[in-house]
């Protein structure tokens, strides 16, 4: 509803202006595995909040607006681009149950990654880390935050 959206709205720029969601990202980057971390509103597309110096800070609307598109195949065609960095989209379950996983190879670094990217109804979720962490750690850490947010009504 309307109503809700509102609400909800209003909670989500609450806590980013609190700074909860920088708490967020900081509980994503503690086990070790993760090296980025971003928290992306959706409606409207705006970071809520990111690692600090992170290449994910860099996120613009037009790269979120790509993840969310309709044509799923141009996303396996063309893979994904976020901040600077180009991935090959690897599972895309997106639409089905918010859950996406694609990799890359960033030029300047030379290491290969994972990208998990979870969506609720107001925000995605997206948080990399270095091969060769298992993709189901990030997957795992992803998913309850998305949970979390379920239950939040976001």
């Amino acid at each position: 509803s309307r109503v809700q959206s509102h609400l909800v709205a209003a909670a989500a720029a609450a806590a980013a202006a609190m700074g909860s969601w920088n708490t967020f990202v900081e509980n994503m980057m503690s086990g070790g595995d993760s090296k980025d971390c971003a928290i992306v509103g959706i409606k409207p597309i705006s970071i809520w909040a990111s690692h600090p110096n992170g290449n994910m800070s860099g996120i613009t609307p037009q790269q979120i607006d790509a993840i969310l598109c309709v044509d799923r195949g141009a996303l396996q065609r063309n893979g994904v681009l976020l901040g600077k960095k180009k991935y090959t989209v690897i599972q895309d379950h997106l639409s089905d149950d918010g859950m996406m996983v694609i990799k890359g190879k960033s030029d300047s670094e030379d290491q290969r990654c994972n990208v998990v990217i979870g969506k609720c109804e107001t925000a995605i979720i997206l948080l990399e880390g270095n091969l060769p962490h298992v993709k189901s750690t990030l997957n795992t850490s992803v998913k309850k935050m998305i949970e979390y947010l379920k239950e939040c009504k976001m």
